[in-house]
């Protein structure tokens, strides 16, 4: 998912939209399979800045700095902090959570 549907970016709603949508499909899915102990979760990234992410939108430092402004944590939230939500999803460490949706933002909202 992403933080953008709950943020409400004006710029993005065909993408706010189909991000939301994931949260109903998991809440959906999650019910589905549950009997059979499989857990469904989303993970919903706030702005990570990637290289092509620098390339295709934010070439403008102030931007970035802008998104960053509005987190509780001031640093960049980074790939690897979105790895590390999904590997304790799939860790036993989360054996009983299924059908949440997981933000990683730094505290921004």
């Amino acid at each position: 998912s992403s933080c953008a549907w709950m943020n409400g970016v004006p710029e993005l709603p065909a993408y706010s939209a189909a991000k939301a949508a994931i949260v109903g499909f998991t809440n959906s899915l999650a019910r589905q399979v549950g009997p059979d102990r499989i857990r469904v979760n989303a993970i919903a990234p706030a702005m990570v800045i990637t290289e092509r992410q620098r390339r295709l939108w934010y070439q403008d430092e102030s931007r970035i700095a802008a998104g960053r402004a509005r987190q509780a944590l001031p640093d960049a939230i980074e790939p690897a902090d979105i790895a590390r939500m999904g590997l304790f999803l799939a860790a036993d460490d989360s054996a009983m959570v299924t059908k949440q949706c997981f933000i990683v933002s730094g505290g921004s909202r």
